[in-house]
């Protein structure tokens, strides 16, 4: 079983993320990655997110574009 690339906790109304790879640089971790930001922001009422760069050494550049539509979609949601 493939390890979970985020762990979450909720402070208030916030979804802490949690990210749990040293190095986020193939294009399926990526798409993985976005694919489970994104998921948490349709499950919530107005998203709040926070997420935790502190296990990550390395990212590639396109970490950037899936953060930037993860913002994008916590703005539609009104988060």
């Amino acid at each position: 079983m493939a390890r979970p690339m985020i762990m979450t906790a909720t402070v208030g109304d916030v979804t802490i993320v949690y990210l749990q790879e040293a190095r986020i640089l193939d294009a399926a971790n990526i798409a993985a990655l976005g694919e489970q930001l994104l998921e948490l922001v349709e499950q919530s009422y107005k998203p709040t997110l926070l997420i935790d760069f502190a296990k990550v050494a390395y990212l590639s550049s396109a970490v950037l574009g899936k953060l930037v539509a993860v913002k994008k979609a916590v703005d539609r949601a009104k988060g």
